[in-house]
């Protein structure tokens, strides 16, 4: 979701239940899912890291604010933008 609010391109891939030996191959060993490789193939691991580094590429244009106690996460466009939740 993140990514379509970014307007970034990119690809999805499936990583069905079961041997994940291309995922341990791109993570150096880790079987956790989301990963995130970049253009330069840097790996992200853990959905927060990824919105993070994402926001941080992003420049300023949409900010993040996470709920510990109900779990949800906010992300917002510009200063007047519409917020879009995610549970």
């Amino acid at each position: 979701m993140l990514l379509d609010l970014l307007g970034a391109r990119y690809d999805l891939v499936e990583d069905p239940y079961g041997p994940r030996d291309e995922l341990a191959s791109v993570t150096g060993g880790l079987v956790y899912v989301p990963v995130l490789v970049d253009e330069n193939g840097k790996v992200v691991v853990e959905s927060r890291d990824i919105c993070e580094y994402l926001l941080a590429r992003a420049g300023g244009r949409l900010s993040l604010s996470v709920s510990a106690s109900c779990h949800s996460t906010t992300f917002a466009e510009g200063d007047a933008g519409e917020a879009r939740g995610v549970a």
